[in-house]
């Protein structure tokens, strides 16, 4: 292994960034599926393409509305207690959309006489 590359992976010999990391793969990961999710079901739901692009746009939208104030408060307020609030009120839309596919797709099947169903699951 050369030099640069074990320079490269020197962080993981830390117990508290190894699970850092960890914890950030399984967070990026479930961010794009609810991003993938939420298009599909979009362009399902719509069979548009601008309806699509339109939802790909919104979810980035607080970022550029909110960035910056988010830096001001994680300036001024405590971080652990700032991230534990985060990531809670993250996680609400992720068990919103995880609980809708299985309900939409079951009301559909009970509800709906058309061939195609209102919304899939």
């Amino acid at each position: 292994m050369t030099e640069a590359l074990r320079r490269s992976f020197d962080s993981l010999h830390v117990s508290n960034y190894r699970r850092y990391f960890a914890g950030q793969i399984v967070s990026v990961s479930g961010n794009w599926m609810q991003m993938v999710a939420e298009t599909w079901l979009m362009l399902e739901l719509t069979g548009s393409g601008v309806a699509v692009g339109l939802t790909a746009a919104s979810q980035f939208l607080p970022i550029l509305l909110f960035g910056a104030y988010g830096g001001l408060i994680a300036d001024r307020y405590d971080k652990r207690r700032l991230l534990m609030l985060t990531q809670t009120v993250m996680a609400v839309p992720a068990s919103t959309t995880t609980h809708a596919f299985p309900i939409c797709s079951y009301a559909a099947a009970m509800l709906s006489t058309r061939s195609t169903p209102v919304c899939s699951g």
